[in-house]
């Protein structure tokens, strides 16, 4: 059976050690099989304690997520900025490899909310600058056995990458470890057709998170699961499913969200309804 996970941030945030301590038994008892970790900042939480703490209550970690607040920049940005976003990069493959998570997924090449145009020959450029500056977080993961998945994010929260024809446009030529994260809220705003850019981005694919369309749970809103879920295991892909929505109870991360209401009448709701609707379909 395909392993269902959540990530804590529909709870709380920050996702630290005392956060943590209290949410990994509320989701093995919600019966999520695995749990995505955000990374905010370094030291939030003890690898080494968590990976115990997972162990203890029997959930896997299905993937670390990488933070990008302003400042955390690969591409259009001075060289002591994309030296920092390196060495923050380098620590969530290092959390990841302890936690045994596969997968270190995110925005990892500009920080959430910075937009600016680009002809088509300053994209070219800043693709290559990503190339660059990725490389040696990639070799690192590698050494590891963990993989590294880009995540293209809507209009309003980046101009780098949007749609996942544009993300495999920015990974080629990097090592075969770096692929693409599928994040099903973004897919719904960019993609003219979801389940066939889904279909064509397959090969590439190596973290998933989903919510509704609303970044509600999935099963709340428009999009047609049964077909998404069938496309996404044509592509092969086998990994963990995890439901990312966010909690509005924390300013910073519901101002960077969009969240401005409740998206369930609980946390627990969400994660609950969200993942019985998912194991509906998924069996």
């Amino acid at each position: 059976m395909r392993a269902v996970g959540v990530n804590p941030w529909v709870w709380a945030s920050p996702v630290d050690d005392e956060a943590l301590a209290a949410l990994i038994p509320r989701i093995a008892a919600l019966g999520f099989d695995a749990v995505e970790l955000p990374i905010e900042q370094p030291g939030d939480w003890d690898p080494y304690r968590v990976r115990d703490l997972l162990a203890r209550y029997g959930l896997a970690a299905a993937g670390v997520c990488a933070v990008t607040p302003p400042g955390r920049e690969l591409v259009n940005a001075e060289p002591a900025v994309v030296e920092a976003t390196v060495a923050y990069l380098n620590g969530c493959v290092d959390s990841a490899a302890i936690i045994g998570a596969p997968c270190v997924g995110g925005p990892v090449y500009a920080s959430v909310g910075r937009t600016w145009r680009m002809t088509p020959a300053e994209r070219a450029t800043c693709y290559v600058d990503f190339r660059r500056a990725l490389v040696p977080v990639a070799d690192r993961a590698g050494e590891r056995g963990v993989s590294i998945g880009v995540e293209a994010l809507n209009r309003y929260e980046t101009s780098v990458v949007n749609t996942l024809e544009q993300a495999v446009e920015m990974i080629d030529g990097l090592p075969s470890n770096v692929g693409l994260m599928i994040d099903t809220y973004h897919m719904n705003i960019e993609e003219a057709n979801p389940y066939a850019a889904l279909a064509a981005a397959g090969p590439h694919i190596k973290h998933v998170q989903v919510s509704g369309t609303n970044r509600g749970a999935p099963g709340s809103d428009h999009l047609d699961w049964p077909r998404l879920l069938a496309a996404l295991a044509a592509t092969g892909y086998w990994g963990a499913i995890c439901i990312e929505s966010f909690t509005p109870e924390n300013a910073t991360i519901a101002t960077a969200a969009s969240i401005w209401r409740p998206l369930a009448p609980s946390p627990d709701r969400l994660a609950g309804d969200g993942l019985a609707y998912l194991r509906s379909i998924l069996g």
